[in-house]
């Protein structure tokens, strides 16, 4: 994958710039100060405490990111009780109608796969945009969460 990152340079200033990089469900930010930087891994754009952060903003630090996100998707299940107030439960029917005529989309927050022991997968995220494709078979309901 080619990222280019850019940022605002004006000589004799620090150079300031930073990027999010979607990648298999999570988003992989990317900010560079000055000399220094960060490379930090996050749930969704709402979330505001990062998984793993990786200091410098080098390709090397990206890399790693992208390996840290590899290993997360592994070590994906079904695990987590739904919390009821936290999130709206929907049948796969009821979600894939909603997506289909608009009613969520991409922008208006993220779902996760829900067993039917109504046991959520926090590691794989559902996006309106894919029509389904990324539902796991085990599915039974989405969480979706409401930015």
């Amino acid at each position: 994958m080619k990222v280019e990152i850019f940022t605002d340079y004006t000589p004799g200033k620090p150079t300031q710039g930073s990027v999010t990089i979607p990648y298999q469900g999570y988003e992989i930010s990317v900010s560079s100060f000055g000399r220094d930087g960060e490379v930090a891994v996050f749930t969704s754009r709402k979330d505001h405490t990062a998984l793993q952060t990786f200091y410098g903003a080098t390709a090397e630090s990206i890399q790693k990111a992208f390996v840290y996100v590899d290993a997360l998707k592994k070590t994906s299940g079904y695990r987590s009780p739904v919390v009821s107030d936290a999130c709206d439960l929907l049948d796969i029917a009821e979600y894939l109608e909603m997506a289909k005529v608009g009613s969520i989309i991409d922008y208006d927050g993220h779902g996760h796969p829900v067993n039917a022991e109504k046991m959520e997968d926090p590691n794989i995220f559902i996006n309106p945009s894919s029509h389904g494709k990324d539902i796991p078979s085990g599915a039974a309901y989405i969480a979706w969460y409401n930015k």
